[in-house]
């Protein structure tokens, strides 16, 4: 049986404040991948397309908006967060 990886948008609009609350509002399923090498290529297109109004990470979080990418597997657990890659460098 092969594994699957899913591929989380997270609206992080007051995310600090409103941490507890992820219900379906706050998030989608944006696909489901075999390969975990193709699940995270598409995590980062992602978090680019869905945050290129911003000028930084740092900016971002400053002002409570912005998206993260996740990939979980089938038991929930994380394994990919897009952001930690872009924390230090933001797009080229």
């Amino acid at each position: 049986m092969k594994k699957r990886y899913y591929i989380a948008i997270i609206d992080t609009t007051d995310a600090y404040y409103y941490a507890d609350v992820f219900d379906e509002n706050r998030y989608e399923i944006f696909g489901i991948e075999d390969e975990l090498k193709v699940a995270k290529v598409l995590a980062d297109a992602y978090f680019r397309i869905k945050n290129y109004m911003w000028k930084s990470l740092k900016e971002m979080n400053k002002l409570d908006g912005g998206y993260d990418v996740r990939i979980y597997d089938e038991n929930h657990n994380c394994l990919y967060k897009a952001h930690e890659i872009y924390k230090d460098k933001w797009f080229v």
